[in-house]
């Protein structure tokens, strides 16, 4: 897998200290720090063209869709796209991170879910002589089980959006080439400038996003 846009994962830093205790700070992803491979690739006229294009399709599922946890997501990226610094953004989306991956398409992906995530879209591309569906599951954590519940067939140029966060799903092993690119949102990362705003990250960049225990000024 690799990663575009920033992260909120593990790291022994940059991290910031508030009352008592070490937390770990939102990052862009190295290459995405300023004038990394990253950070010009976000500058594309294509990248940036097909991000917003990815954002706009999000934003008219979820307006399509009736119900009162749709609207609190879409409150949710308003909020990402007003209080989430540009630089952990993807070209100015409410997206913050896009996963690429692929594999040699020998084995299923292990069925998961993307926790931490508000939603997910998802791009596929490539070339597939046979299998490379996306499998969704109904989980039954009582009995530990779960159950397939939809089968959606690779087609090049596919996009899958949901709440990947939510409903248990995988990839099926294929013969050829194909890849996903899952441009999703980072709770995580909403919350720290929900509850911190931008003091600790600002100390970050205006020290060359480098450094190791950062406090509050």
């Amino acid at each position: 897998m690799y990663g575009i846009g920033s992260t909120i994962t593990a790291t022994k830093w940059p991290r910031f200290f508030h009352e008592g205790t070490c937390h770990i700070l939102p990052r862009p992803y190295k290459p995405c720090k300023p004038y990394g491979d990253g950070w010009i690739l976000m500058k594309k006229k294509w990248f940036i063209n097909l991000a917003k294009v990815m954002e706009r399709y999000v934003m008219i599922y979820l307006e399509s869709i009736d119900e009162t946890s749709h609207k609190h997501v879409i409150s949710e990226l308003k909020k990402v796209k007003s209080i989430v610094p540009k630089s952990l953004r993807l070209s100015d989306t409410f997206f913050t991170q896009l996963s690429i991956t692929t594999s040699n398409g020998e084995n299923d992906m292990e069925i998961h879910i993307d926790e931490g995530d508000i939603i997910n879209a998802v791009f596929h591309f490539g070339s597939v002589k046979s299998g490379g569906s996306t499998l969704y599951f109904e989980n039954d954590p009582k009995h530990k089980t779960t159950t397939p519940i939809y089968d959606v067939p690779f087609q090049h140029g596919r996009i899958q959006i949901g709440f990947f966060n939510r409903i248990y799903h995988c990839a099926q092993s294929f013969d050829g080439i194909r890849f996903a690119l899952n441009f999703n949102v980072k709770k995580k990362v909403l919350d720290h400038f929900q509850t911190h705003g931008s003091k600790f990250y600002d100390q970050f960049v205006n020290n060359n996003y480098e450094g190791d225990l950062l406090l509050a000024r």
